[in-house]
């Protein structure tokens, strides 16, 4: 191309050459020939045949969509009150839960004074005994006097009992005359 236009500079070599694209573009254009009627029909009709074919597709796809949505929206609606049932199944269990921890520590207060007053009953019993032994080994030491006791008055009786011999008498003293 140099050879033809001589020697330039880059700038103008582009210049030309943007100029030479410019032309043979348009004469490309140009040679194209119009599409004619009967393929411009008949690709109106082929067109129109695929549109429909897209648009009962797109219908077909869009039902299918609508069904798969109600279908959806029943699950969840079914989800949403098996949720609820759940939540409230939880909540009677935890009520339930509580009143027995309540019971629980209940019982275990009434259980720990019960082992207290076993233990205290227990310290009672172990003194009471203590007293037990004590009132019986007093009450054997009374019944041995009582049993002496009863020996000595049964002697005494006996004695009385028993006719003495007499004593003579001594004279009265008489009464001084002064």
């Amino acid at each position: 191309m140099r050879e033809r236009i001589g020697s330039g500079s880059f700038s103008t070599i582009n210049a030309h050459l943007g100029a030479w694209k410019a032309q043979n573009a348009a004469q490309a254009v140009a040679a194209i020939p119009d599409i004619p009627n009967k393929v411009q029909a008949a690709f109106a009709q082929i067109w129109a045949t695929a549109a429909r074919g897209a648009q009962e597709g797109f219908e077909t796809q869009r039902e299918a969509l609508e069904v798969a949505r109600r279908e959806m929206e029943r699950e969840r609606a079914s989800m949403a009150e098996e949720i609820e049932r759940l939540e409230k199944e939880l909540e009677e269990k935890t009520a339930l839960l509580e009143t027995a921890a309540a019971q629980r520590e209940s019982e275990q207060a009434a259980r720990t004074e019960a082992d207290r007053q076993v233990s205290a009953l227990t310290v009672e019993n172990a003194r009471l005994e203590e007293r037990a032994g004590a009132a019986e080994k007093c009450a054997g030491e009374l019944r041995t006097q009582f049993e002496g006791l009863q020996e000595k008055l049964a002697a005494a009786v006996k004695q009385a009992a028993t006719p003495r011999p007499a004593r003579k008498k001594s004279p009265a003293p008489k009464p001084k005359r002064s």
